[in-house]
C-alpha cells in the first residue's frame, strides 16, 4: 500500500506542475490516475482533493456538467470525513459552476451564500475571499451591481491583505464588469489594465481573455468601437489557442456587444480591427 500511495503522491505533484503550465490534458490524466489510486488505498481526503482539482480544470474548459459531478463526489467524501473547510471550498466551486453555466442562478446564489456563511463561521479566510467574489458575480448577473460591488471589494480587500495575487487576478475582471454596469467605464479600464499587468507577471493566462473582453466592453461604452473590436479579436484568438471557451453566462452579452459594434462601424472596419487583434502579439497590443 505504501508504494501505491507514493505513486499517487508523485502523480499528484506532476499533475500540479502540468496544470500550472496549462497542460490540462496531462494534468487531468495524472489527477485521474492519482484519484483512482487514492480510492483503492482509502485515502479519502486526497481523493477528494484530486476530484476538486479536476473540477477546477473542467470549469476552465467549459465542462460544467462534468465539474458538477466531480464536485458532488468530492462533497460526499468530505462529508464522510466532516472536513468543513474542504466542504466550504466545494460549495464555492459548485456555486461557480452554476454561475458560469448560466442555467440556474438561484441555485448558484444558494450555494454561494452557503459557502460564504461557512467560511465566515469557520474563519476560513482564503475561502471566504474567493466565495465573496463568486457571490458578487452572481448578484451582478441578477442585476444588483451595488451589492455585487460590496461583495467583490470585500473579496479584493481580504486577498490584498493575504498577498494572494492570483486571487486578486481572478476578482478584478468581475469588479470591472460591476463598474461598467454602474456607468464608470474609465475606472473599469484602469482596473483591467492593472489586472492584465498582474496576470501576465504571475502567468495566470486563463484570465487574459476575460480581461480583454471586459476592456473591449468598456471601450465600446465610450464609443471607441474599433479599439474594442481589436481587443475582442485578441481575446477570441487567445481562447482558441488555449482551449478556454467563453462561459455561457457571459456569451450572450458579449455576442450582443460585438454585433452592436459591428453594425455601427461597418463590416469591413470591424473585421480589419478584429483581425488585427488576432494577429498582433499580446505584449505589442498592450504596449
Amino acid at each position: 500500500m505504501g508504494d501505491t500511495i507514493g505513486i499517487a503522491n508523485g502523480l499528484e505533484r506532476l499533475a500540479a506542475v502540468a496544470r500550472a503550465g496549462y497542460d490540462y490534458a496531462a494534468a487531468r490524466a495524472q489527477y485521474e490516475e492519482a484519484e483512482q489510486l487514492y480510492q483503492k488505498t482509502g485515502e479519502i481526503w486526497k481523493q477528494g482533493r484530486c476530484l476538486t482539482q479536476l473540477a477546477r480544470m473542467a470549469l476552465a474548459q467549459g465542462e460544467y456538467t462534468l465539474a458538477r459531478t466531480q464536485l458532488e463526489e468530492a462533497e460526499r467524501l468530505y462529508q464522510t470525513l466532516g472536513v468543513q473547510e474542504r466542504l466550504t471550498w466545494v460549495h464555492h466551486l459548485q456555486a461557480k459552476a452554476f454561475l458560469l453555466a448560466g442555467d440556474d442562478l438561484a441555485r448558484a446564489q444558494k450555494l454561494g451564500e452557503q459557502a460564504v456563511a461557512l467560511a465566515r463561521a469557520g474563519k476560513f479566510k482564503a475561502c471566504l475571499a474567493y466565495a465573496l467574489n463568486v457571490l458578487g458575480q452572481i448578484h451582478l448577473k441578477q442585476g444588483q451591481p451595488d451589492l455585487a460591488r460590496d461583495l467583490i471589494e470585500e473579496s479584493v480587500a481580504i486577498l490584498t491583505d493575504m498577498g494572494d495575487r492570483g486571487g486578486i487576478g481572478e476578482a478584478l475582471p468581475g469588479l470591472a464588469q460591476v463598474l461598467i454596469a454602474q456607468g464608470d467605464a474609465q475606472l473599469a479600464i484602469q482596473h483591467v489594465q492593472e489586472e492584465l499587468a498582474l496576470i501576465r507577471q504571475i502567468r495566470l493566462d486563463q484570465f487574459v481573455p476575460d480581461c480583454l473582453e471586459v476592456w473591449g466592453a468598456a471601450l465600446a461604452g465610450q464609443g471607441d468601437l474599433e479599439r474594442a473590436a481589436t481587443l475582442w479579436g485578441a481575446a477570441a484568438a487567445w481562447r482558441a489557442a488555449h482551449h478556454l471557451p467563453i462561459a455561457p453566462a457571459y456569451r450572450a452579452d458579449h455576442e450582443q456587444a460585438v454585433a452592436g459594434a459591428r453594425a455601427q462601424i461597418g463590416e469591413s472596419v470591424f473585421v480589419a480591427a478584429w483581425e488585427h487583434g488576432q494577429a498582433t502579439p499580446l505584449d505589442r497590443l498592450l504596449a
